[in-house]
């Protein structure tokens, strides 16, 4: 009796823990700001609640108007097979994965799906969120036990204008101090009727 009970909980256990805590997949970095042109890394992360798993697939959206990816590896991934390869597409805003690993599973807490490299194309509100996901639990039935996902939120901004270039426009090659009285008398209305010789007044 109790060797039959013991291993109706050996059988039981990882899919009663699963329903318990259940899985969670979702981006490291959930919030940041960045400038156009900057490029920054990211991981599609799961939580297995406490369950071994040995597989998880699905779709990380992105908003392509905004970002666009510059690179995706699966080194650091904790699966070691792939049904497919991961892939991107920049054009429709996606990422696909499809990974696992064999039995005893992945027994760790929090592991790395996926690393990605994005790279700010244009100003905006860039979104990151999960589609057709799910985290299969090592129990030999393959249990869909993910619970939830955890998307990203990035606000883009464009560069500073290089105002340093375009604030001295018109003024020529004058010192300073004339600059300063060229400013001055245009205030006041002078400055259109002065013929200033920019070569006299470089002239100690």
């Amino acid at each position: 009796m109790r060797i039959v009970l013991f291993i109706a909980m050996f059988l039981f256990a990882p899919s009663a823990l699963a329903a318990a805590g259940g899985a969670t997949l979702y981006v490291s970095e959930s919030c940041g700001s960045y400038t156009v042109g900057d490029t920054f890394p990211v991981s599609i992360m799961v939580y297995t609640g406490g369950a071994p798993i040995n597989a998880a697939e699905g779709v990380l959206n992105f908003t392509a108007d905004s970002l666009e990816v510059e690179a995706i590896s699966k080194d650091s991934s904790v699966f070691v097979l792939w049904t497919e390869e991961p892939s991107y597409s920049n054009r429709d805003g996606e990422i696909r994965f499809s990974g696992g690993v064999p039995n005893p599973g992945y027994t760790g807490s929090v592991g790395t799906i996926l690393d990605i490299v994005f790279r700010v194309k244009d100003s905006g509100i860039a979104a990151l969120d999960f589609s057709d996901a799910r985290v299969l639990a090592n129990d030999g039935k393959g249990t869909d036990i993910l619970s939830g996902t955890g998307g990203a939120s990035y606000t883009c901004v464009q560069k500073p204008a290089d105002r340093a270039s375009g604030e001295n426009a018109g003024r020529g090659n004058y010192p300073v101090s004339c600059r300063h009285c060229l400013d001055s008398c245009n205030s006041c209305g002078i400055g259109s009727r002065l013929q200033m010789d920019e070569s006299e007044i470089s002239k100690p």
